[in-house]
């Protein structure tokens, strides 16, 4: 309401008006999925929202972030000198007597954000080498460590850990940790002479920088194994956006049929409205009530599958969207869900015949309207169908280097490659596990890589070299450099990502 509107309203229209909004606010309401639910993405069973409790977390954190990464913004001096945070690059936060409510949305999110936080080594002196999460696949050295760690170890940084050369020194210490850590440790490039100064950064970000996208799926982390099959169908179904959210609503067992409804306490009949015979499950309602039954007899002509009525929903539901996977099924359902409703609410006779009709001309006006090929900025359609993309032959002679990077949220990022000759036969192959950088820059390390394993087993002969990606192949100003689709840069793909299951280096 309006400031004029509200002024001019008198003492007992407000009170009615506070009456009336505090009702509508305390009715039931029928919440269908809960809400963590639906702020899962849409793969995992959500509707991909996000939740608006993180979403402020993420806010405090991007200040921590502004805090840690920008000493040079104003605001950023004022706060790190009231709180006393240090002039170190991770400052000191700790809760404070009469402190801002800005300060303590930072102290509240302050230790999940330091567990996203990682080192990149410059100089390695303001890195601790026991407790900084400095190693992609080790939050703390410390954590590994077989025996207790001295006093005059415990507070020593990376840089205390090389010698003049810039090569690592770590005899005094060897005997701390397990091999295959310490193998790890030395797989790590030493800080050596670098000018360059130790920089914070996000972890599961390529270019390091903390973002609100980044930092809700580090909160937020997706379980790929828990993911259900037919929600990727679902989701991946082409056909109007209220059949797909309906089909969701399916999936969840959502709808309130009268089974569900007697579990809520809202009716005393659980019987199906339209058969009167048995309990209105959702599947019973959506396939076997006789009128459901009649309807998919029809709308299919009898081209059913031996187990369509008797297999359990989910399975149902999933083999229908994968095997049937065209428009009918998703409308059927629709409309069979409508005819009970209809029956319900306005006491009208289910009719097969008409129903089946119905079904069958939204259907063919729905597959009319999703059929249309999609054009191009280019004006053209390609026809992948008829077209035939392979790995080709070097000339006679030549030597050709295949070579792909992979970079996955969480895992880091790796490169790989294969150099064959002009018979096609194998040469030589490498796999590499880079740490953390954006995908353009892993494709330059595996154009790196390729070269320099061809020069140190001294290739003779013109080298050829071939990458799925455009920008690279922009980017570095080689004579045989080429751009290929990946359907021709296969093996240099699988190479790219067995590279990330490695723990460091070639």
């Amino acid at each position: 309401m309006s400031n004029w509107k509200a002024r001019t309203l008198p003492f007992a229209g407000r009170l009615t008006l506070t009456k009336l909004i505090l009702a509508v606010l305390h009715q039931r309401h029928v919440h269908a999925v809960s809400w963590p639910v639906i702020c899962t993405p849409k793969l995992d069973g959500g509707l991909g929202l996000r939740s608006s409790r993180v979403l402020n977390s993420l806010f405090c954190m991007k200040n921590c972030w502004q805090i840690c990464t920008h000493p040079e913004k104003l605001w950023v001096q004022v706060v790190r000198s009231k709180y006393n945070c240090g002039n170190d690059l991770l400052p000191f936060v700790g809760r404070k007597a009469n402190s801002s409510n800005f300060w303590k949305g930072l102290c509240s999110v302050w230790e999940p954000f330091r567990k996203g936080l990682v080192w990149r080594i410059g100089d390695g002196c303001s890195t601790n080498f026991w407790f900084d999460h400095w190693i992609p696949a080790i939050p703390k050295l410390i954590s590994e460590a077989d025996h207790f760690v001295p006093m005059q170890e415990i507070n020593k940084h990376v840089a205390d850990y090389v010698d003049q050369f810039g090569e690592w020194n770590l005899s005094s210490i060897e005997h701390l940790l397990p091999p295959d850590i310490f193998n790890v440790i030395l797989g790590q490039s030493a800080p050596g002479l670098s000018p360059d100064k130790d920089v914070l950064a996000w972890k599961n970000a390529a270019d390091g920088e903390f973002s609100l996208k980044k930092g809700y799926e580090f909160l937020c982390p997706v379980g790929v194994s828990s993911r259900q099959k037919v929600f990727k169908l679902l989701w991946n179904w082409r056909g109007p956006e209220r059949i797909q959210t309906f089909l969701w609503r399916l999936a969840h067992n959502s709808l309130l049929t009268n089974d569900l409804r007697m579990h809520r306490g809202m009716t005393m009949d659980p019987l199906c409205p339209v058969c009167h015979d048995e309990l209105e499950t959702l599947i019973h309602a959506m396939r076997d009530c006789n009128v459901a039954r009649s309807v998919w007899i029809n709308i299919f002509n009898g081209r059913l599958h031996t187990n369509f009525f008797t297999m359990n929903w989910m399975l149902w539901l999933e083999w229908n969207l994968l095997q049937q996977g065209d428009i009918l099924f998703a409308v059927a359902l629709d409309a069979i869900w409508t005819m009970r409703n209809n029956v319900v609410f306005r006491n009208i006779d289910p009719n097969v015949s008409s129903l089946v009709v119905q079904i069958q001309a939204r259907t063919s006006c729905i597959n009319q309207a999703f059929s249309s090929p999609l054009k191009l900025n280019q004006g053209v359609v390609y026809n992948l169908l008829h077209s035939h993309i392979s790995w080709t032959l070097p000339p006679t002679g030549a030597f050709k280097l295949n070579c792909d990077g992979a970079v996955v949220a969480g895992s880091g990022a790796a490169c790989g490659g294969i150099i064959r000759d002009h018979h096609g036969s194998f040469v030589v192959a490498f796999s590499c596990k880079i740490g953390l950088c954006s995908v353009v820059q892993a494709e330059l390390w595996a154009v790196y890589y390729g070269l320099k394993l061809a020069h140190d087993i001294r290739i003779s002969g013109d080298l050829f070299v071939e990458s799925d990606s455009v920008i690279t192949v922009n980017f570095v100003s080689l004579v045989n450099y080429k751009h290929v689709f990946r359907e021709a840069n296969q093996v240099a793909d699988v190479l790219a990502k067995r590279g990330l299951t490695l723990l460091e280096g070639i």
